[in-house]
């Protein structure tokens, strides 16, 4: 068994691609096709392709839906990590934490410390896992595959706000990057042939979307660090020299700098060789195979200071599920053609609203300019746009639904004077074809400056 081979895996194009390394010196790749047959069975063969067993095997995993973040913790340093990536998860996954498959790895950070928490779903990791526990010898690894394209794609360490961009075949994936570490991963569904038709063609539609989506992530960076949107950098990079061209054809669309990268060789042999950047430099410090424990530490506390963490592990967590109930605030479910002031005097149970969400109606409506601040609101949704919820705190408001273009609900908002248009989530296709789901929150637009947050 070589000490220093590597053999990371990805599965692309119905094919099990492998790639053998020594250091960063590629010896081998090769790849087996999959057919009728488990990923156990192929790999069983391509495991024949090479002379030597790898000290360490690891698997790019593809996630449908891939939760991928970094949050910010209290800084103790022994304090226990796993119920800061538990109650985030909880508070993110339309599904139960059990039937998701998890693991976080701090990340360094000067003047902050943060975890990069990414969670899939159980049932689409299993066949990996399977194929995985099959191995006998090596030490083995799993790694969700946007992951093992980053590390592919050499992202730059020294550049404050990256957006790494990639078009798998139905979906373009945009990676935040922060002084090379992972931030934020954002999913919008979108077809790679449509893509490349567009470039071909120089579809102005397509541009314009293409172009539109960009800036919604460079404005989601600006508001949450407050930096000029002109200082980020954004890469496309591909394994299609078809996407040559796209970069130059987005770039007077963009307000901050855009360029592209092709990565030699098949889809697969790059996400292999990303998973071998990983195994050999040992970050990000994920394994899906064998996650961290999320609520035990194997860390030894000295007995004088475990009351010290429980208490700041307590506090955190709290701190975690506050900032959960504040997102979600009191739905209801809002009539776009709704009475504003008849709603406001009519009792709690003649609404169907429960108490809390009635109090906070009339707190919201008994302030001034109240009447205008939901006409401003009618008129600056879409009519196209379906909202399903409305939420409200003291001066905020919350909306959930669907457009054709969240993008535009965003827009409406801002030039209707409303204050701190911000995305509480990712947006994501929805059932219906071409519409996308939105979350936002906004500041009444004549609240007093002293209530924006």
């Amino acid at each position: 068994m070589g000490d220093g081979l590597t053999l990371g895996l990805a599965i692309r194009d119905e094919q099990l691609h492998g790639v053998w390394m020594e250091g960063e010196e590629r010896l081998h790749s090769d790849a087996v096709p999959l057919g009728y047959r488990t990923i156990a069975e192929a790999l069983k063969e391509l495991l024949t392709k090479w002379k030597e067993i790898p000290a360490r095997v690891g698997m790019a995993v593809p996630f449908q839906r891939l939760l991928m973040r970094s949050i910010e913790i209290p800084s103790a340093p022994d304090l226990p990590i796993g119920p800061f990536a538990e109650q985030f998860a909880l508070s993110e996954l339309p599904y139960p934490l059990e039937e998701a498959v998890m693991d976080y790895c701090i990340q360094a950070g000067e003047t902050s410390r943060r975890i990069l928490v990414v969670v899939g779903q159980k049932k689409e990791f299993e066949p990996y896992r399977a194929a995985l526990e099959t191995i006998h010898g090596p030490q083995c690894s799993a790694v969700p595959i946007t992951l093992a394209l980053y590390k592919a794609s050499d992202v730059p360490a020294a550049v404050p706000n990256f957006l790494l961009v990639y078009f798998w075949k139905t979906s373009m994936e945009i990676v935040w990057c922060s002084n090379g570490e992972p931030r934020y991963l954002r999913h919008v569904p979108m077809q790679q042939e449509r893509v490349l038709n567009g470039v071909t063609s120089k579809n102005p539609d397509l541009l314009t979307r293409l172009s539109t989506e960009l800036r919604l992530s460079g404005e989601f960076i600006r508001k949450q660090t407050g930096v000029e949107i002109r200082t980020l950098m954004a890469r496309l990079v591909s394994t299609d020299r078809r996407f040559d061209g796209l970069p130059a054809l987005l770039q007077p669309e963009v307000p901050f700098t855009l360029d592209g990268r092709v990565l030699e060789g098949s889809e697969g042999s790059v996400l292999a060789v990303g998973v071998c950047g990983i195994l050999r430099t040992g970050s990000p410090d994920l394994n899906l195979l064998q996650p961290k424990k999320s609520r035990t530490t194997t860390q030894t506390v000295p007995a004088d200071q475990k009351q010290k963490l429980l208490i700041a592990a307590m506090a955190g967590v709290l701190v975690i599920l506050i900032l959960g109930i504040v997102k979600t605030l009191v739905s209801y479910t809002w009539a776009k053609n709704a009475e504003s002031a008849r709603v406001a005097q009519s009792p709690a149970d003649e609404t169907g609203l429960p108490p809390d969400a009635a109090v906070q109606l009339a707190s919201f409506l008994a302030a001034p300019d109240a009447i205008d601040a939901f006409g401003r609101l009618a008129s600056a949704v879409p009519p196209e746009a379906q909202l399903q919820d409305v939420a409200i705190e003291a001066s905020e408001i919350s909306l959930r639904g669907t457009a054709p273009r969240a993008m535009a609900v965003y827009e409406g908002l801002n030039s209707h004077g409303f204050k701190d248009v911000r995305f509480l989530q990712d947006v994501v296709g929805a059932e219906e074809g071409g519409q996308e789901l939105f979350a936002l929150s906004a500041t009444n637009p004549f609240a007093p400056s002293g209530e924006v947050q």
